[in-house]
């Protein structure tokens, strides 16, 4: 089964963020289950997520007074990052 994801970028666990817009299609192998259909493969290198997704957290982190303040100011930059890839302006 053919899926198809137009990704943004890679972000990484480090607040290393990597724009790089492409779309990419993975073949997915599905199995009959006693409850319905799985997928047995591939297992992927790291998962995606939506960019909403990925924003929240990283806003949600950047307020988090369990953080500290570098890590929230980390958090916070690499979120400003990530919306800046994705303004209207970027995708002319």
């Amino acid at each position: 089964m053919p899926v198809t994801y137009k990704r943004l970028g890679l972000f990484c666990y480090d607040f290393d963020f990597k724009a790089n817009l492409n779309t990419v299609t993975v073949n997915y192998k599905l199995v009959r289950d006693t409850s319905g259909w799985k997928v047995d493969a591939p297992i992927p290198d790291y998962p995606d997520i939506s960019v909403d997704v990925l924003l929240a957290s990283l806003q949600a982190s950047a307020k988090d007074v369990r953080e500290s303040k570098e890590r929230r100011g980390q958090f916070s930059i690499t979120a400003q990052r990530i919306a800046a890839a994705i303004s209207p302006a970027n995708s002319k």
